[in-house]
């Protein structure tokens, strides 16, 4: 049995969520309240963050997606929509390129199809030495703020303390696997312009991991009616703009399936 842990909210189409680095399914729970009324919401826990155990060998971004794909299957689940925040819209998008056909629509939530810059993977690098060195705690502490827009960090402090409680109670060994996992991932540029009819972007203009022009590169691809950025919004939408999320990833699911106006 695959050991991924995984939630259920409601029922009808499903929608499947992957959360971000150093996050778990908890990041949903409001998105998913919001429409479980609609939908069959399923948030899980990526293997190595929450309840869900760490793989024992090394792994690549596109392991994880294999991972994911082994409990959709157990879950009965032949048709879904895809949602990904950061490192799961980089899973999300090698899902799409090796499960194609179960597939109907993807969204890239705060995320990227582009493979990192030589500065990105120098601070990956830079991070994986400091995890050794120092262990998650001291990261942990200052990483969630970061996510957020800074003029608003007031207005999310529950939340971020929240976050930052999740966070230290994961792993060492999982934040460096998963740093080199992404470090090393595939550009996804191709997959994006093979299946863009089925895309959306959702972006926040305040984003320092993604930038606002990167979100604009990739809504040249898809089209910009399909790329959506959040004004005082950083890289946590799901909080920052939740009910825009909301509605945008609602219409966007009844587009893709036909099951918007249940």
């Amino acid at each position: 049995m695959n050991t991924i842990f995984h939630k259920i909210h409601g029922g009808g189409y499903p929608l499947i969520f992957l959360h971000g680095f150093c996050e778990t399914h908890y990041v949903w729970n409001d998105l998913a309240e919001e429409l479980k009324n609609s939908y069959k919401i399923v948030t899980i826990d990526l293997p190595g963050f929450g309840s869900s155990p760490l793989p024992q060998n090394d792994f690549t971004i596109d392991d994880v997606a294999a991972m994911v794909k082994e409990k959709i299957n157990e879950l009965g689940i032949k048709r879904l929509v895809m949602i990904g925040h950061s490192l799961g819209g980089y899973i999300t998008m090698s899902f799409v390129r090796q499960f194609p056909e179960i597939i109907d629509g993807f969204c890239l939530f705060n995320s990227t199809v582009f493979e990192d810059t030589p500065d990105k993977k120098d601070n990956r690098n830079k991070l994986i030495d400091l995890i050794n060195r120092n262990g998650t705690s001291s990261f942990i502490q200052t990483f969630i703020p970061s996510l957020f827009f800074q003029e608003r960090l007031e207005e999310f402090k529950s939340e971020i303390g929240q976050l930052r409680m999740i966070g230290k109670g994961i792993l060492p060994k999982a934040v460096t696997s998963y740093a080199a996992a992404m470090r090393d991932r595939e550009d996804e540029a191709k997959t994006l312009e093979k299946y863009k009819s089925k895309s959306l972007v959702i972006a926040g203009k305040e984003d320092k991991n993604v930038p606002e022009s990167v979100s604009l590169k990739m809504g040249s691809i898809i089209g910009g009616n399909k790329c959506f950025i959040f004004e005082r919004t950083a890289h946590m939408a799901m909080y920052e703009s939740k009910l825009e999320a909301i509605s945008t990833i609602k219409k966007f699911a009844g587009s893709m399936t036909g099951f918007g106006n249940r």
